[in-house]
C-alpha cells in the first residue's frame, strides 16, 4: 500500500478499531472483581489512575475517528502514534489474561470449583505474588507519554486545517474525499451488463399496489452500480413516460431531514427553498407532490438504519394515493426493509465478461494496440471481482500503460497498490467500513488475514472472534448467538471480505494461520516455534501433513482457539491439557489419531470439542462431565462410563454424535449378549439435555433405542440413525414436535415400521417434518400408516433407496409429489 493520506486514514482507521476492544476489556478494571484484586494486592489507586487514563484516551480516540482529523493521519507520527497505542492495548489486554489465567491455573490444580473461586480469591492472589504494581506504574507512564503526544499531534493537525481553511475558503483534507460514487449523468453506451437488471427494476415500478406510493429498494455493496443503475433507469424517457414530476436526492450518511426535504422542494420547483422549519417544509412538499401529480423519487446513497427517522421523512408522501414511485439505494438491507413496500432488489456483481467489456471502454480509447493487449486484459479484468468502479478505475490506469510490461505489472501486483485503484476504490468501500458499529469494525477488519477467496463457516469465524475477544456480552446470552448476530449484520450490510492485508502488523501477533505444508518438515515443526508467541490466541495448524504436535505448546498459555484438522498424528501431547483458556478444538479428519488427552478435563473453558467418529479413536478421556461449558462435542465414542459424561446437564449442547465400536462376526452368542445389553445400557445413561438440536447414532447393537429419543418434551430438529443392526423397533418419532429431517438406514433386523414409530395419542404426528429418508433397509417389508390422526402434513421430500422386500407405503407418502425411490422392486 502507498503512503499517501487515505492508505494512513484506512491504516489508523482499522488500528482504532482493534484496540475497541482492549478499551472494553478496560473497562473491567471498574468492576467489584478487579477492585477486591486491587484491595488485596495494594494496587487500588494505581488501577482507578489507570483505568481514567485510558478512558480520556478513548475518548480522544473516538474524537479523532469522528472528525476530519482522523483522514489527515497521513504523517508518520500519527501512524506510529496509533501503533504504539495499539500495542499498549494488546500489553494491558494480556496483563488481564495473565492475573485471570493465573487464578484458572490455581483453581484447577486445587481442584477450586467456580462457586467456591469466588470466597476464596483474595487468599489466591496473595499466595500468586503478581508483580501488578509494577506492570502498572511501566503502563502508567507510556499511557501519560501517549496522552501528551496527542495532544501535541492536535494541535498540528488544527494548525495545518486553519492554514488550509485561509488559503481556500473551505476545509480540505489531504485530498481524500469520503463521498458516495452519486452521478449527475450517466452515458447510456457505457453502461455494461444491467440492461437485464434495468427491465427488472422498471418492471417493479409498473406493478400497481393499490395507487399509494410504494418504495423500491436497490440494495448492494460500494461500488456495484447502484447509483448508476438508478440513473439510468431516471435518465428514460420510455420508462419513466407517466411521471410528472421526477425528483433525485443523494441522501449521503449526514442523514438530516429538514436538509432533505428542502432538497426535495427545491428540486421540484427549481427555486431556492428558504424555509427551515420542517412542519411548514413537509405541508409545502405534500402539497407540491400533489398538484404536480403522479412522481418519481429516487433517495440515493440512503444509510440511516432508524425507522422513525424515515417514518418522518416520508410522511409528505405517505398519504398519496396516485401510484407514484420512491427508489431507494441503499448498501444495508436493514434499510431495505425499513423503507421499502417491495421485497429489495439485490444488485450483483458484474461477471468477468463484463468487467473487461467495461474496463477496455476507458483502457482502449483512441488506440489501436488492442489485440496484443486484450488477452492480458481479461485477465486483469478478473481481479475486479465484479465491482463496475474497480473496472473503470483499472482502465483509466491501463489507458496511460503502453507497453505488456507495463500491463504484466498491474496483473502481478496488488491493486491496493495502486494509487489510483487507492483514490478511486478505497473511500467508496471505506465509507461502508466507517459507518459499521466498532465491534463490528474489528470483526470485519480481522477477517483480512484470510487468503483472497478463503472460504470459511460461519461458525468457524464465530469461534475465533471469541478466541480475540470481539464479542461482547449480552446479558445471558450465548457468545456463539451473539457472534452469529454480528455475521448477519455484516451480511445485511452487504459487506463482502476485501483485500485488507495492508491494515495489519505482524507485532503482538495473536493469530497463527499455516495456509501450506511451507515450514513443517517430515511432518514435524520445529518444537522452538512457541517459544516466542507469548500473545498467540488462535493457531490453525490445518491440513498440512502434521506427524506430531510438539509439547512446547504449553507455552501458548493464553490460547483460545486451535484447529488441528486434517493431520496425521496419533496421538497429542499432555502438555496440550495446560491451556486453560482454551476455547474451540477442532480435529477433523485425522484419522490415526488414537487417543484424545486423558487430562482433558482440565481445559475447563473448553466450549467446542469438534472431531470425527469412524477412524482409531476407539474411547474418550474420563470425567468429560467436567467440562461444563462444551456447548459443542460433534462425537462420543460411547463406553461403559458414559453417564460420567453429564450430557443430561450440557443445556447449550447443540450437536451430537454417538458411536459404538461394531460387534465382530466371531463372537460367542453369550458374550454377544452380554455386549448388546451393556451398550443398551450405556445407551440410556448417554441421554442429553433436553435443548439438543441434532443427534446421530452409529454402529449401536441393542435391540432397541431407549424412550428418551422418542420424548415430546425433546427439541430435536434433525436425527440420523445409521447402522443400527440388531435394533427390532423405532422411536416414537411421531411424538417430537420440532423434529424436521430424519434419515434411517442399514438397519438390517427391522422387518416393520409399526405404529410405535408414530407414538401414542390423537396429536398431529410428525407435525413439522420435511425431509424423510430410509435406505437399506433389506429386512423392512411393512409400513404401517398412522393409526388415525394426522401425520407428516409437512413433508415436502421422500427418499427410499435399497429396500428390496418393502411391499407397500402408507396412502400420505404415496401421494407426495416430491419423492425418490430406488432399488426398491416390490414398490
Amino acid at each position: 500500500m502507498g503512503d499517501s493520506s487515505f492508505a494512513s486514514g484506512f491504516k489508523t482507521g482499522f488500528g482504532s478499531a482493534f484496540l475497541q476492544f482492549a478499551f472494553e476489556r478496560l473497562a473491567d478494571f471498574g468492576s467489584f472483581a478487579w477492585k477486591e484484586i486491587g484491595l488485596v494486592l495494594g494496587v487500588e489507586d494505581e488501577l482507578r489512575k489507570f483505568q481514567r487514563t485510558f478512558l480520556k484516551i478513548q475518548d480522544l480516540v473516538d474524537h479523532v475517528e469522528s472528525s476530519p482529523l482522523r483522514f489527515s493521519g497521513g504523517s508518520k507520527a500519527w501512524q506510529t502514534w496509533f501503533e504504539d497505542l495499539r500495542k499498549l492495548a494488546y500489553d494491558a489486554d494480556a496483563l488481564l489474561d495473565h492475573v485471570s489465567l493465573n487464578l484458572s491455573t490455581y483453581c484447577t490444580k486445587h481442584s477450586v470449583s467456580s462457586h467456591q473461586e469466588n470466597q476464596v480469591r483474595p487468599m489466591i492472589l496473595s499466595s500468586l505474588q503478581l508483580d501488578l504494581p509494577g506492570e502498572i506504574s511501566k503502563m502508567q507512564k507510556k499511557l501519560d507519554d501517549l496522552a501528551n503526544e496527542m495532544k501535541s499531534l492536535l494541535k498540528i493537525e488544527k494548525v495545518k486545517m486553519d492554514i488550509c481553511k485561509h488559503k481556500t475558503g473551505k476545509i480540505s483534507y489531504s485530498g481524500a474525499t469520503y463521498s458516495s460514487t452519486s452521478l449527475l449523468a450517466v452515458d447510456d453506451g457505457a453502461i455494461v451488463g444491467r440492461q437485464q437488471d434495468k427491465d427488472n427494476i422498471v418492471e417493479l415500478l409498473d406493478e400497481k399496489y393499490d395507487d399509494e406510493v410504494s418504495v423500491v429498494p436497490l440494495v448492494g455493496m460500494g461500488g456495484v452500480g447502484k447509483t448508476t443503475l438508478a440513473r439510468l433507469i431516471f435518465n428514460d424517457k420510455k420508462a419513466c413516460y407517466n411521471y410528472k414530476l421526477k425528483i433525485w436526492i443523494s441522501v449521503s450518511a449526514d442523514f438530516d431531514v429538514v436538509r432533505i426535504t428542502k432538497s426535495m422542494i427545491e428540486s421540484a420547483t427549481e427555486k431556492t427553498c428558504y424555509v427551515s422549519e420542517l412542519d411548514l417544509l413537509q405541508r409545502n412538499l405534500h402539497q407540491i407532490l400533489i398538484s404536480e401529480g403522479k412522481f418519481l423519487l429516487v433517495l440515493d446513497d440512503y444509510w440511516n438504519e432508524n425507522h422513525d427517522d424515515w417514518e418522518l421523512l416520508s410522511l409528505p408522501f405517505r398519504s398519496i394515493f396516485n401510484g407514484s414511485k420512491v427508489i431507494v439505494t441503499t448498501r444495508s438491507s436493514t434499510v431495505a426493509k425499513i423503507v421499502g413496500s417491495t421485497e429489495a432488489y439485490n444488485l450483483q456483481v458484474l461477471s468477468d465478461d463484463d468487467c473487461w467489456r467495461l474496463m477496455k471502454q476507458r483502457a482502449f480509447f483512441k488506440r489501436d494496440d488492442k489485440e496484443e493487449l486484450e488477452l492480458l486484459g481479461k485477465e486483469i479484468a478478473k481481479k475486479c471481482d465484479g465491482l463496475p468502479l474497480a473496472a473503470k478505475t483499472l482502465g483509466s490506469v491501463l489507458h496511460h500503460q503502453s507497453t505488456e510490461d507495463e500491463w504484466n505489472s498491474i496483473l502481478r501486483s496488488d491493486l491496493w497498490d495502486l494509487p489510483q485503484y487507492e483514490n478511486g476504490v478505497f473511500p467508496c468501500l471505506m465509507l461502508s467500513y466507517l459507518h459499521l458499529p466498532a465491534h463490528l469494525q474489528k470483526c470485519f477488519a480481522y477477517c483480512s488475514i484470510f487468503p483472497q477467496n478463503h472460504e470459511f463457516e460461519v461458525e468457524e469465524l464465530v469461534h475465533v472472534w471469541m478466541a480475540e475477544g470481539f464479542i461482547q456480552l449480552q446479558g445471558q446470552r450465548r457468545l456463539e448467538d451473539i457472534g452469529s448476530d454480528y455475521f448477519d449484520d455484516l451480511y445485511s450490510r452487504s459487506f463482502f471480505i476485501q483485500e485488507l492485508k495492508a491494515a495489519l502488523k505482524n507485532e503482538r501477533l495473536r493469530t497463527f494461520l499455516v495456509m501450506c505444508k511451507n515450514g513443517v518438515t517430515g511432518g514435524l515443526i520445529d518444537h522452538e516455534l512457541f517459544f516466542n508467541l507469548k500473545f498467540l490466541r488462535v493457531l490453525d495448524l490445518s491440513n498440512i501433513g502434521l506427524n506430531a504436535l510438539p509439547d512446547s505448546i504449553d507455552h501458548l498459555i493464553y490460547l483460545r482457539y486451535l484447529n488441528l484438522c486434517g493431520n496425521r498424528f496419533q496421538y497429542l501431547p499432555r502438555s496440550m491439557c495446560k491451556l486453560l483458556v482454551l476455547q474451540t478444538l477442532k480435529l477433523r479428519n485425522c484419522p490415526e489419531l488414537v487417543a484424545l488427552p486423558s487430562d482433558l478435563k482440565k481445559l475447563s473453558n473448553l466450549r467446542h470439542l469438534i472431531f470425527d467418529v469412524g477412524g482409531k479413536l476407539s474411547f474418550m478421556p474420563p470425567e468429560l462431565g467436567r467440562l461444563t461449558n462444551l456447548q459443542t462435542l460433534s462425537a462420543f465414542v460411547a463406553r461403559k462410563q458414559a453417564r460420567n459424561a453429564k450430557l443430561e446437564t450440557k443445556s447449550y449442547l447443540n450437536k451430537l454424535v454417538l458411536q459404538w465400536e461394531e460387534l465382530s462376526d466371531g463372537l460367542d452368542q453369550q458374550v454377544r449378549d452380554q455386549k448388546m445389553q451393556l451398550q443398551a445400557q450405556v445407551f440410556t445413561n448417554l441421554e442429553p439435555h433436553k435443548n439438543l438440536k441434532e443427534l446421530e447414532i452409529r454402529n449401536y447393537s441393542g435391540i432397541r433405542c431407549p424412550d428418551w429419543l422418542g420424548d415430546s418434551t425433546r427439541k430435536f430438529t434433525t436425527i440420523h440413525l445409521h447402522g443400527l443392526g440388531c435394533c427390532r423397533t423405532l422411536p416414537s418419532f411421531g411424538q417430537l414436535p420440532l423434529l424436521k429431517s430424519l434419515h434411517i438406514g442399514e438397519m438390517d433386523a427391522l422387518e416393520s415400521v409399526d405404529h410405535n414409530f408414530y407414538g401414542d395419542g390423537n396429536a398431529v404426528k410428525f407435525p413439522l417434518l420435511e425431509l424423510l429418508e430410509v435406505y437399506q433397509m433389506p429386512e423392512l417389508v411393512q409400513w404401517m400408516a398412522s393409526d388415525g390422526s394426522i401425520s407428516m402434513p409437512c413433508l415436502t421430500t421422500l427418499r427410499i433407496d435399497d429396500c428390496p422386500n418393502l411391499t407397500s407405503l402408507p396412502p400420505n407418502l404415496q401421494a407426495l409429489p416430491d419423492s425418490n425411490i430406488s432399488r426398491c422392486p416390490r414398490l
